[in-house]
């Protein structure tokens, strides 16, 4: 396993950095606390392209003519009668379906230990039909498709592992497995490492991100100096890079301190 503890701070002064996604040769981010869905390209300039309702600010990026376009849950009506509370991860396949996911219960209600495995994942078809297709997740958080959109992963953050489903041509999830167990992990955001078929995961107990491997053995893990809410892997222009949502959590000293601004960043490692 290598370790890695070197960083570089992108931007700064952000509410809540969530919902790292890479396209268009950009990093693309939201500000859960200021509503906004921002890109930051080679210049390093975060320019504001949407604002969303509603708490969390999950989004994904569709392909259209005129660039990538931002995809939130609120986009699809027909989510509002499979779920009482907010939606989370929001995922796009290649044929346009999309794959949001809801933790079951209003958070901060309960806690790790009070809350069953009552996350389920839901399919928004391109005609805008909507069912639930998987049931029984602990805090189904990030999600990632891998194998050509055959194999969906989900990180069940209160359950510490990732759990894969096979993926039908009607977009049905099946086959139900664990992809890897992470003990002492509580996988938050995921994405897929573009050199291999494995998996970097963000933890916010650990301040860290781990790249993992299906079965669960260790290959990376980046320490970092605040806790990490999601990572995804891009290059703007300097090599391969782990890019990091970090941000205090709960009343960490430096969030509480007199006269302190937003300590939400995103960090940039070379990994």
């Amino acid at each position: 396993m290598t370790t890695f503890q070197t960083h570089q701070v992108l931007c700064g002064g952000i509410g809540f950095p969530e919902s790292l996604r890479w396209s268009d040769d950009a990093l693309w981010y939201a500000d859960w606390a200021a509503g906004a869905i921002y890109r930051l390209g080679p210049d390093l300039v975060p320019k504001e392209v949407a604002r969303g309702g509603g708490f969390p600010l999950c989004f994904d990026l569709l392909a259209t003519p005129d660039g990538p376009r931002p995809v939130l849950a609120a986009d699809h009506p027909a989510l509002a009668g499979l779920g009482e509370y907010p939606w989370n991860e929001v995922l796009l396949a290649a044929d346009g379906s999309v794959y949001v996911n809801n933790i079951g219960f209003a958070y901060g209600e309960v806690d790790a230990d009070q809350a069953g495995p009552v996350g389920f994942v839901a399919l928004v078809r391109p005609d805008g039909s909507a069912e639930r297709v998987a049931d029984g997740l602990r805090f189904p958080n990030g999600m990632a498709l891998d194998d050509n959109d055959r194999t969906l992963l989900v990180a069940e953050s209160w359950g510490s592992r990732i759990t894969a489903y096979a993926v039908g041509v009607d977009g049905q999830l099946s086959d139900r497995r664990v992809w890897a167990e992470t003990p002492g992990l509580h996988p938050d955001g995921i994405s897929l490492d573009p050199g291999d078929h494995t998996v970097w995961l963000a933890d916010v107990g650990t301040c860290s991100c781990t790249r993992i491997a299906e079965g669960g053995e260790i290959l990376d893990r980046v320490e970092l100096p605040q806790p990490a809410f999601d990572c995804v892997a891009g290059d703007l222009g300097t090599g391969p890079t782990l890019y990091v949502a970090v941000n205090d959590f709960g009343d960490g000293e430096d969030s509480s301190a007199p006269g302190a601004g937003p300590a939400g960043r995103i960090l940039a490692v070379e990994c």
